[in-house]
């Protein structure tokens, strides 16, 4: 394919012979109309290769606000490992409703944490508020040095 440079042909014209003088309206849209026809197939072929980013998909499973919860303070250890399960449903704006831990390991040890944690998450708002959601969390202790 072959494009027109505006520059190369404005020279073409402005060498054009005098007889155009004596027609200098009819010489001046011919020549504006080159220029635009130049301009236009250089702008086209630089973006002919551009192309428009899609965003990431959101899983509508996985919350949009997130607080992690913080280690029990009066554990007096670091070193537990745990998993707490909540069993929920979300409101229409995407808040958790009426969170209530349905597994625990080490039984109570990270409820009061998770729960303190939970009703802070927020998820994209959803239709369904009468199915039942589940999250889990999960502890990994590290050991005292």
């Amino acid at each position: 394919q072959q494009t027109l440079d505006p520059v190369a042909t404005l020279a073409i014209a402005k060498s054009a012979p005098a007889s155009i003088a004596a027609e200098p309206r009819r010489y001046a849209a011919g020549l504006s109309a080159i220029f635009i026809l130049a301009l236009a197939a250089s702008v086209s072929s630089a973006n002919a290769v551009a192309s428009v980013p899609t965003a990431p998909q959101h899983n509508p499973e996985d919350p949009i606000v997130a607080i992690t919860p913080m280690y029990p303070s009066d554990a007096g250890s670091s070193t537990v490992n745990g998993r707490v399960v909540v069993q929920f449903t979300l409101d229409k704006d995407g808040s958790p409703v009426n969170p209530r831990i349905v597994e625990s390991f080490p039984r109570g040890y990270f409820d009061e944490v998770v729960l303190q944690a939970f009703r802070k998450y927020r998820w994209l708002p959803d239709l369904d508020t009468e199915k039942v959601r589940q999250f889990t969390f999960t502890f990994a202790g590290e050991p005292d040095a």
